[in-house]
């Protein structure tokens, strides 16, 4: 018994020991080398691809997915990739469209799925996979229809008996019926390849009094086949013009900007942002006016244009309608009286120079004179400029009420611009009728902007069906009424 008690409290004492000698390790960190070897975890590491936009239905398409490891790196691991639906199936052969390589390891497919086994990577260090390759002779990738923005899901396992494991997030293309940066070229608007462009769609009202559309209405506007939507902004909503103890702009507006301008890009449409409302002087009631005002609307487009620079998808519209000012105001800016007020109002060139010193390259659209009627003597100089026609006969009441000459014809005012639109691109962007229950108006512009090669939008969806230049039936279904029958028949153009 005293032996056993003695080896007892032998064991004791060489367990405190050892517990003093050698406390317990930390966990190892996931993904961090540790003793013995230990890998990144599966489904780490990041995924990155340069394209973003690919215009639907295109050919000759290459898209280069770069995968990095993680820290701990992988051995002899697996990534794969699931080429989204409507691609071309991906292919080992170097002839078809779909040929995909790797920069290491082994390539197979199956389906829509690529899979690159035998991957050795040390942490930071990536492997290229490129489908439709053109390197042996393949034409390249075909894309689908315009389905809007697609993930290319990227799983990974770091060694052979890991689990194939999602990344975090995984690379997305928008796949769409334009593809930007546009640019102007003599009287064309083109996109990144060189292709002409028309655009043509719909104006989304009221944003300009601080009224915004929800994402399934934005998502209605491109169901009826719009590649463009006109956003109407207020000065006074985006910043400050009356006194900072009384301040006029509301802090969400920007904010709620951004999430139309998502929903309508997301889509691959364009986002014309308008300065609609403005003020005469501080503290002023927002709303048009003969022109853009000098005291704010320069901080305005600074601003817009910093903000939205980066996304190719938006392009500027620097003034509504500007109206009973002379040419030579419209074009650098000057004294305007209205009524009883005078004030000093900002350029078309003033507003085009501001913009740009941002660093901005986007399209800006320049409205004309006289309501956007007529072009204005000294057209703006500069680059990826947009001429913008507007065209109402009847602006506010249909006939009887309205007593213009031909009240259905709107080439008298087209044809103000048709030497212009043969030197610069020119385009109608604002139109409508006064009767949702008439669509002759709104068929015959269209049909006369076709003939000129011009693109087009029309006024207006307003979250309503009860307006008179409401398009629509109902919001529940948005079926067109008869004004909105042609331009959902002209949208089908866009692709």
């Amino acid at each position: 018994m005293q032996r056993v008690a003695r080896l007892s409290s032998l064991v004791v004492l060489l367990a405190a020991t050892v517990m003093v000698q050698f406390p317990t390790l930390p966990a190892l960190a996931k993904g961090k080398p540790g003793p013995g070897g230990t890998y990144a975890r599966d489904g780490s590491g990041s995924a990155t691809t340069p394209t973003v936009n690919v215009l639907a239905n295109s050919t000759v398409n290459t898209i280069v997915l770069t995968y990095t490891a993680a820290s701990g790196g992988m051995s002899n691991g697996v990534v794969t990739i699931a080429v989204p639906s409507g691609w071309s199936s991906p292919s080992i052969g170097g002839s078809d469209p779909g040929f995909t390589t790797a920069s290491t390891g082994t390539v197979a497919v199956s389906v829509q799925v690529i899979t690159v086994s035998g991957v050795t990577l040390s942490g930071g260090s990536s492997v290229v996979v490129t489908y439709g390759s053109t390197g042996s002779g393949g034409p390249g990738a075909t894309a689908p229809g315009p389905v809007g923005v697609q993930t290319w899901g990227v799983q990974q396992k770091s060694t052979p008996s890991g689990t194939l494991t999602s990344l975090a997030s995984s690379p997305s293309i928008l796949v769409a019926i334009l593809l930007p940066p546009f640019h102007t070229e003599g009287n064309l608007i083109k996109d990144a390849k060189g292709n002409p462009v028309i655009m043509r769609g719909i104006e989304r009202e009221l944003t300009e009094k601080g009224t915004f559309p929800n994402d399934a209405e934005i998502g209605q506007i491109r169901s009826w086949g719009a590649n463009i939507v006109r956003i109407p902004l207020s000065e006074s909503l985006w910043l400050n013009t009356c006194a900072s103890s009384l301040p006029s702009n509301d802090p969400t507006y920007p904010g709620a900007v951004d999430a139309e301008v998502r929903s309508v890009t997301s889509r691959g449409m364009v986002a014309l942002i308008e300065l609609n409302f403005n003020v005469t002087r501080l503290c002023g009631t927002p709303g048009p006016q003969p022109m853009a005002d000098a005291q704010f609307s320069g901080t305005f487009w600074q601003q817009v244009a910093s903000r939205y620079k980066g996304n190719e998808w938006v392009a500027f519209d620097l003034y509504n309608e500007p109206h009973d000012i002379t040419d030579q105001v419209w074009l650098n800016g000057g004294q305007v009286s209205t009524g009883a007020l005078t004030f000093d109002a900002e350029g078309m060139q003033q507003m085009y120079t501001v913009v740009r010193n941002t660093g901005a390259t986007n399209l800006i659209f320049v409205s004309g004179e006289d309501w956007a009627d007529r072009p204005a003597t000294t057209l703006v100089s500069g680059s990826n400029v947009v001429n913008a026609v507007h065209d109402y006969t009847c602006p506010e009441y249909p006939p009887p009420q309205c007593t213009t000459q031909n009240p259905y014809d709107p080439s008298p005012i087209l044809n103000h611009w048709l030497a212009v639109g043969l030197i610069q691109p020119v385009m109608v962007t604002e139109f409508g009728w006064p009767d949702k229950q008439d669509g002759t108006y709104n068929a015959n512009l269209i049909a006369d902007s076709e003939t000129d090669g011009w693109g087009w939008i029309v006024f207006a969806f307003t979250g309503t069906s009860n307006g008179l230049f409401d398009l629509i039936t109902d919001t529940a279904t948005y079926y067109p009424a008869p004004a909105g029958v042609p331009v959902k028949n002209g949208l089908v153009k866009n692709g």
